[in-house]
């Protein structure tokens, strides 16, 4: 019975990052194998050798490898895993490759004329974007200067104020009446449909947040206009995991909703405003 291991490093063993490695263990011995991988223009060491208690040395062994130079490898699983109002969180497989380069910009812009970044990760954090914008990722693999995958795209959008409690419009109570016209729930999304609203929730949310320092009387006034079926509640944390402070809804009607005189202790509060949709 024998092991032994192959292995892939970056320099010379004792100092070098391993790469890859693969071993066995039985008898009679398998083929070691290291899968695909791709790498960039440097010198490597492989290393081959046997657990000493199984076995000192490896008395006869045949070394094969195979390489295709001219392919590098389009990058695959792009994947949005976090968006804001001014932030994208962005990952991909790494396919045991070391480097990539990506670009983003608002919809439709020319990746010819960019300037891409260069990622030794496989993640990418955008920062400083602006909300309710669509913007298009490109992403290639970095397989040496002038020697580049072509490019694979993904495209995503923003929050906007009031999507989410991440994303919620802040109430400035510095300046009262806070008055905000003209909104609509209309493409924010139904994220929180589980709450104290009943069906009145089952609708698109639209979501403000308000902060206070000191015990506080509030009215909270919402005119639907030409919509039925509206509703707003006051939570006492985001709608999906806060207490409930006060609902009320409409039915078949366009009446105004009003949250009449309620007192208020310090803290953060989120007033959310839904509609019942079937």
């Amino acid at each position: 019975e024998s092991r032994i291991g192959l292995a892939l490093f970056d320099d010379c063993p004792e100092i070098g990052s391993c790469i890859a490695y693969e071993e066995v263990g039985s008898a009679p011995l398998d083929s070691i194998v290291l899968n695909t991988f791709y790498l960039l223009p440097g010198t490597y060491y492989l290393l081959i050798s046997s657990y000493e208690s199984f076995n000192p040395c490896i008395e006869d062994f045949d070394l094969k490898i195979s390489g295709n130079p001219t392919v590098c490898p389009t990058p695959e699983g792009i994947e949005l895993q976090e968006v804001g109002l001014n932030h994208a969180h962005l990952s991909w497989d790494s396919n045991m490759i070391q480097s990539w380069e990506y670009a983003f910009g608002e919809i439709g812009f020319d990746i010819d004329n960019a300037t891409p970044l260069l990622s030794n990760d496989t993640f990418a954090v955008i920062e400083a974007l602006d909300p309710d914008i669509q913007y298009d990722f490109y992403l290639r693999t970095h397989c040496g200067t002038g020697y580049e995958s072509s490019w694979s795209m993904i495209s995503f959008e923003t929050l906007n104020y009031g999507d989410n409690c991440d994303a919620a419009k802040i109430i400035n109570l510095d300046a009262t009446p806070f008055i905000d016209l003209s909104q609509s729930t209309c493409g924010a999304g139904n994220d929180y449909d589980q709450t104290c609203m009943n069906d009145h929730d089952s609708g698109e949310d639209f979501i403000y947040s308000f902060t206070i320092d000191e015990t506080e009387v509030m009215d909270v006034l919402l005119d639907p206009k030409t919509s039925e079926y509206a509703a707003m509640a006051l939570f006492d944390g985001c709608p999906d995991e806060g207490n409930c402070l006060i609902e009320v809804h409409q039915d078949a009607s366009t009446d105004l909703l009003v949250i009449p005189s309620t007192e208020l202790q310090p803290g953060t509060y989120f007033l959310m405003v839904s509609s019942q949709f079937e």
